[in-house]
């Protein structure tokens, strides 16, 4: 398998491609054939365009893009982790953030 790092594409745009998947990963039909092209774009000092390009020629007839933008907030981030169900232990573990 091929490992690459991210390249940057110009002064503000961050390149990342992503292929060589495990046949195991599955994405709306897609497995190892899958090819994503992933690029952050600072668009404003507080925003960057995420765009994402996905390809498979095995499952789509043509790459297809979603994007979003990303805003910079001020407020606190928290970790969000799978619980399975386990209430006790979030609670214990946000405890913390509430007091």
């Amino acid at each position: 398998m091929e490992r690459r790092l991210a390249r940057p594409m110009g002064r503000d745009t961050l390149v990342v491609e992503t292929s060589n998947f495990s046949p195991e990963s599955v994405f709306m039909g897609s497995r190892e054939t899958l090819r994503l092209v992933e690029r952050f774009t600072r668009v404003a000092p507080d925003t960057i365009k995420y765009e994402i390009t996905m390809s498979d020629p095995i499952v789509w007839t043509r790459p297809w893009t979603a994007e979003i933008m990303l805003a910079q907030k001020t407020d606190r981030l928290y970790e969000v982790a799978c619980h399975e169900g386990n209430f006790a232990i979030m609670t214990d573990i946000l405890s913390g953030a509430h007091k």
